[in-house]
């Protein structure tokens, strides 16, 4: 029998495939490990860098006085100390590690093209219902509870403790409310009963309660915390201490926690009682909220702000008390401008911006001043950066509602009354955003404070006709 030409073609054919698919294979393989690779790469790359650089940052005050001042907190301590070695705990596992960091960069690093997603999540026990949260702070919570399930007795466990019970708390559902709640209670069991970090904890247990309806527990709380870290021979259980504590962060606790207790009795119109603790802790406060310059440490300087602003919201609360008892508004009036002066004062030093002389003249502050960043003394530092932000939010809100309500008072006063009205609404717009709300204002804040701007503008308008 004859060759056949045919067979010999085919053979050929075949081998030209299968050396094809071969190269492909071989090609595709080295691809994907040259993928694979790649991938790995700039994983471990990425936390290498936020182990070594931005961690790094974040572990070590740039001076003893953030330490001193009580800036430095287990919120910024994502390490397992705060000496300059960077990293997180080595006591963790790899995969602690590594999800410590994926909760870092969430936080930090803008890793997720949605901001909010509208969940119905049984795993977060939401109340069976839909909300819309911060993806984010979600991935980040998660990330933590994880770390901290796997970090034994890590050194570093309160600390990634604390950070998930903030960004619980930030997230706000009432069902994580309850957990942080349980966090921040395992945390303050684990502390020295009179250390102010134990206060710190039972205020914000406190602050939690009250946002949950629980308002007997909430005044309890704050009432405990400042017991907690008061000094024992001034003071009697549940009333305002005579005299502050040495500690920095002890005198900011109790401040802030006097300020719930007033907001508490003028809310729920315990007028009495809102008064006699609102005049107890201005005499309180009135040595340690001072006017300071740029010549201090910023961790001194945004202390002392912080106790001034505190007491302008306990003038702006005793303002309106004042005026529910007696409905004269002369001396409402007067506790409103001196309010706002301290309000706009903090704001300013916190932007640089005229810090001294204080001045009342509203051609004085660059408008709007709303638009004022902070000061770069205060933000460089990782420690005062994120109080300084939110001391600057507050600042602002509390200047415009105090001249908000002088505007109400100046308007309910007659015509005569109608230019100083207009004035103070003026200046309320201003700090609130102008023509919008700024970054920080509720929106019903400002919507408040335009329509009675506009309508004071018509009203004048109309009057020169």
């Amino acid at each position: 029998m004859g060759h056949n030409p045919y067979t010999g073609q085919f053979a050929n054919h075949l081998a030209g495939v299968l050396s094809v698919l071969g190269r492909l294979l071989k090609y595709g393989a080295v691809g994907s490990i040259t993928l694979v690779a790649a991938s790995l790469i700039t994983f471990e790359g990425t936390h290498l860098y936020v182990e070594n650089f931005s961690l790094r940052d974040s572990v070590s005050p740039e001076s003893d006085h953030e330490e001193q001042y009580g800036w430095v907190t287990d919120s910024h301590r994502w390490t397992a100390g705060t000496t300059k070695n960077a990293g997180t705990d080595p006591e963790l596992s790899w995969g602690a590690r590594h999800l410590v960091r994926a909760a870092w960069m969430c936080l930090n690093w803008n890793t997720n093209p949605f901001t909010s997603i509208s969940v119905h999540n049984q795993s977060l026990q939401l109340d069976g219902s839909s909300q819309t949260l911060d993806i984010r702070l979600l991935n980040a919570q998660s990330y933590l509870a994880e770390a901290i399930k796997k970090s034994g007795n890590s050194a570093n466990r309160s600390s990634l403790l604390t950070i998930r019970a903030e960004i619980l708390e930030t997230l706000g559902a009432p069902s994580l409310l309850w957990k942080a709640d349980q966090l921040y209670e395992e945390l303050e069991s684990s502390l020295p009963a009179d250390s102010a970090s134990a206060a710190q904890i039972h205020s914000k247990r406190g602050d939690i309660a009250a946002r949950l309806g629980q308002n007997d527990e909430a005044v309890k709380a704050w009432r405990h915390a400042i017991d907690m870290i008061a000094l024992p021979s001034p003071t009697q259980q549940g009333q305002v201490p005579r005299a502050l504590p040495k500690e920095p962060l002890a005198q900011r606790i109790i401040a802030q926690n006097l300020v719930s207790l007033s907001s508490f009795y003028s809310t729920n119109k315990r007028l009495p009682e809102a008064l006699a603790v609102q005049s107890a802790a201005l005499s309180l406060l009135s040595n340690t909220s001072q006017r300071t310059t740029t010549m201090v440490p910023p961790a001194q300087q945004l202390h002392e702000l912080y106790l001034t602003h505190r007491a302008a919201l306990l003038t702006l609360q005793h303002s309106e008390v004042t005026y529910a008892l007696s409905k004269k508004p002369a001396t409402p009036l007067t506790l409103l401008t001196q309010a706002a002066s301290s309000s706009e004062h903090v704001a300013r030093v916190l932007c640089d911006v005229h810090p001294d002389p204080l001045t009342t003249n509203p051609s004085d502050i660059p408008y709007p001043p709303s638009t004022l960043p902070v000061s770069f003394r205060f933000i460089s530092s990782d420690a005062l950066r994120n109080p300084a932000i939110a001391l600057l939010r507050d600042a602002r809100r509390s200047a415009a509602q105090a001249w908000n309500l002088a505007g109400i008072l100046h308007e309910r006063e007659g015509s005569k009354h109608q230019l100083a009205a207009f004035e103070c609404y003026e200046r309320a717009l201003a700090w609130c955003g102008g023509e919008k709300a700024a970054e920080g204002t509720l929106e019903s804040e400002w919507t408040g404070i335009w329509q009675n701007y506009v309508r004071m503008r018509e009203t004048i308008m109309k009057a020169h006709k």
